[in-house]
């Protein structure tokens, strides 16, 4: 008698859970999820936004925060050989950092344009060539920003007009030396690492 009841309690339970099925901002399904059918509202969930600037929005949702931010572009500006990159402050850290040159895409602007646009701002070279070689996301987990790499060639110097607030200034190394950079710790910025290392052995070289 004790095994059938349990039994039936179990059945009863199954009916009670409804399968959701999750799709992300391009219509593709992610796994089903078992969840109780009055909460699960329909796959709908309430937002809450906690902060709302010019690059980003952060939102909580339910018991999750999500960084709602402006997908940017990532330049790897090749001039006389050299790799550009930018020694720049960084306030979050109190440190130095060595970058590619990045910025965040405006509004009706595209990767192309967002590129010629910051490295004019924030190197004073401007690329005639601008060639988009990848895409990806640093941290798909709470960021919905992607990063579009791209390689800016046939560079002619001006004079750099960075914002008011950025210290920046221009450094240039040779690919070989920005790898050894990499090996020792020198370049820490995870954009750029991903940025220089794609460039480095799948886009130039091949591998």
């Amino acid at each position: 008698m004790e095994a059938k009841k349990e039994n039936k309690n179990a059945t009863n339970t199954n009916k009670d859970l409804t399968s959701v099925v999750r799709k992300d901002s391009e219509g593709a399904e992610g796994p089903n999820t078992q969840t109780q059918g009055n909460n699960a509202q329909e796959g709908k969930c309430t937002e809450e936004i906690l902060y709302k600037g010019k690059e980003m929005t952060i939102v909580k949702e339910e018991k999750k925060i999500k960084i709602k931010e402006k997908d940017a572009v990532v330049i790897v500006a090749v001039v006389d050989g050299c790799i550009i990159l930018e020694k720049q402050y960084r306030d979050a850290t109190g440190k130095y950092f060595l970058e590619l040159p990045a910025g965040h895409i405006e509004e009706n602007e595209n990767p192309t344009n967002t590129a010629i646009r910051e490295m004019k701002e924030e190197t004073g070279y401007t690329p005639k060539k601008v060639l988009p070689i990848y895409e990806y996301y640093l941290n798909a987990a709470t960021n919905t920003m992607k990063i579009y790499l791209v390689v800016a060639e046939d560079l002619s110097e001006g004079t750099a007009n960075p914002e008011a607030d950025e210290d920046i200034s221009v450094v240039k190394v040779s690919l070989e030396d920005a790898m050894k950079m990499i090996r020792s710790g020198e370049i820490i910025d995870l954009k750029t690492i991903a940025g220089l290392l794609y460039y480095y052995y799948i886009f130039k070289n091949g591998r």
